[in-house]
């Protein structure tokens, strides 16, 4: 779980990753920018592994670990930024016109 958190830090170039790690091999990842906490559960039960969002409530970390599921928390601008460009690359292939608006996380880290 640590190497897969650090490769999300790096990849997503987020301040930092919090994660749940009571997860064996990964082997399949659901996925929700933001903040996505309502969903581990329908995460865990279409049979990922590890779930990634971009931040939860301290009750919800203790839902994945109850669950079994690894839990990747790496910031709600950090995937956001992810989501932002799958969206822009779904447009373009249909067609649609859109701007990606370029930013800076707000938030400084130690």
């Amino acid at each position: 779980a640590q190497s897969f958190a650090a490769y999300l830090k790096s990849s997503l170039d987020c301040g930092c990753v919090k994660f749940v790690a009571n997860v064996g091999p990964i082997k399949k990842v659901a996925i929700c920018g933001g903040a996505g906490g309502d969903f581990i559960l329908a995460a865990k039960q279409s049979g990922a592994d590890a779930y990634v969002t971009g931040e939860c409530r301290h009750h919800e970390r203790l839902l994945a670990k109850q669950l079994g599921i690894g839990l990747f928390e790496c910031g709600h601008f950090s995937t956001e930024q992810f989501v932002k460009n799958a969206l822009k690359i779904l447009t373009d292939k249909i067609g649609l016109e859109s701007v990606v608006i370029d930013e800076k996380d707000p938030a400084d880290y130690l």
